[in-house]
């Protein structure tokens, strides 16, 4: 009988301890959705402004200016080169990125971090479309599965708040 207390009165406080941890875990999630939408909602009032090396401000933005520019709205504070913003946050698989995740990418003829995006949507197989400053056209939403990204892409990372 006394085995059978030990026993009962244990689960009796482990097992709330561990729900509690879930729902935690679930409120965390549930808020960097929430973040992560509102990140993107932000930046797509910048699609169309020009591209301008060095420049983080509506008046013109260079892809990690636009990154750091949006993030920053929203009082999050992230590094100022995509090189630097590689290395914040959690790493991120493919099949695993949410809006307002930070992808990145290789240059056209160097290896290592060149450019980042920021994820608006998930789609099937992996692939995502993502927002970002383009030096061509400005900012715009681009696909993960343009020749030009599938080849050059290296990696994600959430920026936990």
């Amino acid at each position: 009988m006394v085995k059978f207390l030990k026993r009962y009165l244990t689960l009796l406080i482990i097992i709330p301890i561990n729900i509690g941890a879930v729902m935690n875990s679930d409120i965390q999630i549930s808020n960097y959705k929430v973040i992560g939408e509102q990140i993107v909602n932000t930046a797509t009032n910048y699609i169309g402004v020009k591209y301008r090396y060095g420049h983080s401000s509506p008046n013109g933005f260079d892809c990690s200016g636009l990154t750091q520019y949006v993030y920053n709205k929203h009082g999050i504070k992230i590094s100022r080169t995509a090189k630097d913003q590689y290395k914040q946050g959690e790493k991120v698989k493919k099949n695993e990125l949410q809006s307002g995740d930070l992808v990145f990418f290789q240059g056209k003829k160097s290896k290592g971090v060149r450019h980042v995006g920021i994820v608006v949507d998930t789609l099937e197989n992996g692939q995502f479309k993502f927002i970002h400053a383009s030096c061509s056209k400005g900012v715009r939403i681009s696909y993960s599965y343009e020749t030009y990204y599938k080849i050059r892409y290296i990696g994600a990372r959430r920026i936990l708040v």
